[in-house]
């Protein structure tokens, strides 16, 4: 008889086994707010990372009622926040990196949208949504000025 894994538990084991390979990283803070401006995360893989990076989870909260959306963008935004921590407690810091700005501009194409509730925190993705190449970005948009943002981006990075 066969047995049929469901895709959670598929899912879940294969965030586990990256975890333990030391390839499955973390970001997360906040930015915001600057009047007449939308804050802004992204998570950029770099050109010349040699990595593709599998988004795995994304989280978000704002200091208000706000529809963000998720965008492509791959050029970096102004401030790097860190390189993703390796969830691997002492692995290497990944090649990825977490960048924020505020500006009057929206950055990017959209790609999705959701809905935020003033302070309250919510998983936007869970269990595997894109993959960024080399040179490519995702950002994390507010589309309300003036609002503070937090912004939580869970990957893998696979080599090429």
């Amino acid at each position: 008889m066969k047995t049929v894994i469901g895709t959670n538990i598929i899912a879940t084991e294969r965030w586990l086994e990256e975890i333990r390979r030391g390839r499955a990283f973390s970001s997360g803070g906040s930015i915001g707010p600057i009047a007449g401006n939308y804050s802004q995360h992204q998570i950029l893989n770099p050109a010349g990372s040699g990595v593709n990076a599998l988004l795995h989870q994304i989280d978000a909260n704002s200091s208000g009622n706000d529809s963000p959306d998720l965008r492509t963008y791959n050029t970096a935004l102004t401030t790097l926040i860190r390189q993703g921590a390796n969830l691997l407690i002492g692995g290497t810091a990944g090649l990825c990196a977490h960048r924020v700005n505020t500006d009057p501009l929206q950055s990017g194409t959209q790609v999705s949208n959701y809905f935020l509730a003033a302070n309250v925190p919510r998983l936007l993705v869970g269990h595997w949504y894109a993959e960024l190449g080399p040179g490519e970005g995702l950002v994390l948009g507010a589309n309300t000025p003036n609002l503070v943002m937090y912004g939580n981006f869970m990957w893998i990075e696979i080599p090429l």
